[in-house]
């Protein structure tokens, strides 16, 4: 999926030499924690504190476009360069996704949420998507969230009820614990049961960094849920590829 969303963009760029063929580096790095979120107080339960997860950042014309990932690396060229990175090599994927989010930002394709929230931002979207998600599933269907996000979750409950609500992680730290009530499933073996009565899908756009985001997709679509993509990761692969993301404190 991130190869056609790269495709989309390239095909755009055709229009634009002086982006594609142009010397103005595009530069990415890794960032702290500190930088990534702010103060971290409070927040042991993030991936990003925990070391399982990183934050990077590309810049490219004074625009930023950020990509979280297990796998991070820091790189610099020109955008003709970046081009040739390859979206299935998970060495190279969150160069790409980072890169195409900052491209995406600078060519006026996405005009917010490209970098991620800090300090309180996340408590703050929490609160914006628990309205979201009590007025798009009312008093029926269950929202099944992929990657677990505690802010997300909490929202999520405070929203529907634990009853409502069901979380699928690839993590083993996270498999088989009860958070807000509600039981962390493993995100290869239970997602078809998972699924069972969802109306509503959350998507992390993590998953567009480890390869998973297009069978996700494929099983949502077969089962007629709703998917919704949320965080910045996504940012320019949802816009590209005409996808719904929720993103609503980020810069």
């Amino acid at each position: 999926m991130l190869r056609a969303a790269k495709r989309r963009l390239e095909e755009i760029l055709r229009d634009h030499p002086e982006i594609r063929e142009g010397s103005a580096p595009l530069e990415i790095r890794t960032l702290s924690p500190q930088e990534a979120l702010g103060d971290p107080e409070g927040r042991d339960e993030f991936p990003l504190i925990r070391g399982k997860e990183k934050l990077v950042e590309a810049t490219y014309e004074g625009q930023v476009g950020q990509a979280f990932t297990a796998c991070p690396s820091s790189w610099s060229g020109t955008v003709g360069e970046w081009l040739r990175l390859d979206p299935e090599d998970l060495a190279e994927c969150p160069l790409v996704l980072s890169g195409l989010n900052a491209l995406a930002r600078h060519l006026g394709l996405v005009t917010e949420a490209t970098r991620h929230c800090r300090d309180e931002g996340p408590a703050q979207c929490a609160r914006t998507m628990e309205g979201r998600i009590r007025e798009r599933l009312g008093e029926e269907g269950c929202l099944l969230q992929v990657g677990l996000q505690p802010a997300i979750l909490k929202a999520a409950v405070r929203a529907l009820g634990p009853a409502r609500v069901r979380v699928l992680d690839l993590q083993p730290e996270n498999v088989g614990r009860k958070v807000e009530g509600v039981l962390i499933r493993d995100g290869e073996h239970d997602f078809e049961e998972s699924l069972w009565g969802v109306r509503l899908v959350l998507v992390t756009g993590s998953t567009w960094a480890n390869g998973t985001f297009g069978e996700i997709a494929r099983r949502v679509k077969r089962e007629g849920a709703d998917l919704v993509l949320y965080g910045t990761t996504a940012a320019g692969p949802a816009a590209l590829m005409g996808l719904e993301r929720w993103c609503f404190e980020a810069e």
